[in-house]
């Protein structure tokens, strides 16, 4: 009885040593696992960030060049505004082919751009 006792008591503790050391070997699997995969989304996520970077730095070269261009485009109307109507009042009727009322409608459209580009703060 006792020889049978005790080699059924070897056999379940061979039995538990060899599933805790599966478990042991498992969880240092799964935590190498979660490991690398943390490494992985740490390198994807830092190389994500950079090429974000690149995007939102070309993104405001474009936008600056854009305000410049747009900028430039207001102070010329400003100055054919100016212009056209110092024009019109040298030549109240205003020349052969191009009338007054075609003259005034230029300045009119040129008034409305000009007035529509007003939420740009251009520097003079």
């Amino acid at each position: 009885m006792n020889g049978r006792n005790g080699s059924k008591d070897v056999s379940i503790s061979g039995e538990l040593k060899r599933g805790l050391r599966t478990l042991v070997w498992a969880t240092v699997f799964l935590y190498v696992a979660l490991v690398v995969l943390g490494v992985i989304g740490f390198v994807d996520a830092t190389s994500k960030r950079a090429e974000l970077t690149k995007v939102a730095t070309a993104a405001d070269k474009v936008a600056e060049e854009t305000h410049d261009a747009l900028c430039t485009f207001k102070l010329d109307l400003e100055r054919r505004v100016e212009t056209t109507e110092q024009f019109l009042l040298d030549n109240p009727n205003g020349i052969p082919g191009l009338s007054e009322e075609a003259i005034e409608t230029s300045i009119s459209n040129q008034k409305q751009t000009i007035e529509a580009l007003a939420i740009l703060e251009c520097e003079s």
